[in-house]
């Protein structure tokens, strides 16, 4: 694997510790962090949980009543995402993301280290594509 192939590395992480990744940051709570994102949501909207890891964000919005599309590259987290949420999770990477005006919002908590900065413009460009006009992002890095 070449030393810039960080896609292949990442993902191969977490499907080798998808069950000490859930079980370290599944029951976080993090709602805190909720509050002025989903202020901006309108009630119902639909969230792209972009990088979602184990579901524990789509799953809390999708108890607020929130639409909800979750997506990860690792096969491991789609799977635990997708039992956690009970609804189906997208095995994408950030680069395949192919929605146009879709959502209100994008949720990106923690997910975006994983990609080389060479690369943030391209992902976020498609997530602006995915985003309704005045539709709103939540980015967080370590």
């Amino acid at each position: 694997m070449p030393p810039w192939d960080y896609r292949t590395s990442t993902t191969g992480y977490y499907d080798r510790h998808a069950a000490e990744f859930c079980g370290n940051t599944f029951t976080v709570d993090v709602s805190a962090l909720y509050v002025p994102f989903l202020r901006e949501i309108p009630e119902g909207g639909a969230i792209l949980d972009a990088g979602c890891g184990s579901g524990r964000d789509s799953l809390a919005f999708l108890r607020r009543g929130y639409r909800v599309v979750s997506l990860d590259a690792s096969r491991e987290m789609v799977a635990a995402a997708t039992k956690h949420t009970g609804q189906q999770t997208l095995l994408l990477t950030f680069d395949e993301i192919d929605f146009t005006d879709e959502f209100d919002g994008i949720w990106a908590c923690g997910s975006l280290v994983h990609v080389a900065r060479r690369d943030l413009h391209s992902v976020f460009t498609r997530f602006s594509r995915a985003l309704k006009p005045n539709g709103v992002i939540y980015l967080s890095f370590k």
